[in-house]
């Protein structure tokens, strides 16, 4: 096998962490291990998990809820294959993304990481545009002012994820991991979408708040680094800004936060993305009777 998709779940809702499985077994290539890590998710989840008869298929469970970023560095620990691609317990997979991936790695053997774009879905399926992103910086400072990678989109060599681990912050190990590899690394990005990223549509202030929180401590080392005094000043006074923004009229910002970060798309195009959604939602799973 070349490639581990792994999905670490705790409290996903049970009809989307049923997408995301199904979105595996809907891929137009074989080759792949799926390793669901259980940090703690209800019985429910873990019989869904269990009950996965196919022999490509690891349901990790140990009882314990030890926290997103101790389990992605097990996960490198557990995966077999070459590559491992990263993905959420509610996102979905386009039906070509392992296989566009695998291909890509093999024509860039120096590639450590690649990520695509992302078309943005809501809690109930529906496609709401292309989420929006930027290309990989060109300067070091990018890589402070943007997350680099949808998150979900990532594979990468195993053996980099091992070399690389992510550290013990909250909401911002994505970044901070990215902040600490790029020099060391090749980053690559594909610009077309290979996966559904579902998003809040619906204004979370604790969520908003703790992530420009958690986003502004997993940046503040390398604002020395990357920024003169006074852009460093800007940059963090910016973060305490918006966090006092969430956490005053957060719910009258958000229409306009959400709206930024989601391009629409032409019709044929949302239509496109509807009939590959239900493709996923038709596919079988081994164990499961619906």
């Amino acid at each position: 096998m070349t490639v581990t998709v792994a999905i670490p779940f705790t409290g996903a809702n049970l009809d989307a962490f049923r997408q995301a499985v199904r979105s595996v077994f809907a891929q137009d290539c074989t080759d792949w291990l799926l390793l669901l890590v259980n940090d703690g998710a209800s019985p429910e989840l873990s019989e869904v998990a269990d009950s996965i008869a196919d022999s490509r298929v690891t349901h990790f469970n140990d009882g314990v809820n030890r926290g997103l970023v101790t389990r992605l560095n097990q996960i490198a620990g557990l995966s077999e294959t070459p590559l491992l691609a990263r993905m959420d317990a509610d996102d979905i997979m386009f039906p070509d993304r392992l296989s566009r991936q695998i291909e890509r790695f093999r024509r860039n053997p120096e590639c450590d990481v690649l990520g695509g774009r992302a078309v943005a879905i809501d809690g109930h399926d529906k496609v709401l545009g292309l989420y929006t992103e930027r290309p990989l910086p060109v300067e070091p400072v990018g890589y402070l002012r943007s997350n680099v990678f949808t998150h979900p989109t990532v594979t990468g060599r195993t053996d980099w994820f091992r070399a690389n681990p992510y550290r013990e912050i909250t909401r911002a190990e994505d970044k901070e991991l990215w902040l600490r590899t790029f020099r060391s690394s090749v980053f690559d990005k594909d610009v077309d979408p290979v996966l559904f990223y579902r998003v809040e549509t619906e204004f979370n202030p604790g969520k908003a708040v703790n992530g420009t929180r958690g986003d502004r401590l997993g940046t503040r080392p390398y604002t020395k680094e990357f920024l003169s005094p006074l852009g460093r000043a800007r940059f963090l006074g910016n973060s305490y800004a918006k966090e006092l923004v969430y956490s005053t009229v957060g719910r009258y910002v958000w229409p306009y936060v959400h709206r930024r970060h989601i391009l629409k798309l032409p019709g044929n195009a949302v239509e496109g993305y509807r009939k590959m959604v239900r493709i996923v939602s038709d596919t079988h799973v081994p164990g499961w009777t619906r």
